[in-house]
């Protein structure tokens, strides 16, 4: 993502941290690019990280910004795939700006997405009645 358009003028790329926590760590954002924005995305589950929930809403937010061609915070912000939303800042905003760091002014953005309901699985579709045990279609002899 990192297309300059009226809202990011001045900025540099996007990039979207999809990685977990274990990966993330191995990246030094001050290395980056000169104005990159960092964006740190944290996917809960009313309020709490489930990380079986989190590791899915990644994949789906890589492919959400691939396919929207998502350019700016605001496209990423728009995420509502899975009952996902984005969370306001207490300020208002859709994102707080943590830190920058660098010689290369890179700034390290945060974004929150929360859910009340998980959507629905498979498991959650009504089945066909099953019968019981021990009963066959076949004559016994």
């Amino acid at each position: 993502m990192n297309n300059i358009t009226p809202e990011n003028e001045g900025e540099g790329p996007i990039l979207a941290n999809l990685a977990s926590d274990e990966y993330s760590a191995a990246i030094r954002p001050a290395s980056l690019p000169k104005n990159t924005i960092f964006l740190n995305i944290n996917f809960r589950h009313k309020g709490r990280v489930v990380a079986v929930h989190a590791k899915r809403a990644r994949g789906l937010m890589a492919r959400y910004l691939a396919e929207c061609e998502a350019t700016t915070l605001d496209d990423v912000s728009k995420f509502d795939w899975d009952n996902y939303r984005c969370m306001r800042e207490t300020d208002g905003e859709l994102y707080e700006t943590v830190d920058t760091v660098g010689p290369n002014n890179v700034k390290i953005v945060r974004m929150v997405f929360d859910r009340e309901d998980a959507p629905p699985t498979a498991t959650d579709k009504k089945r066909p009645a099953s019968k019981k045990r021990g009963t066959s279609k076949r004559a016994k002899k």
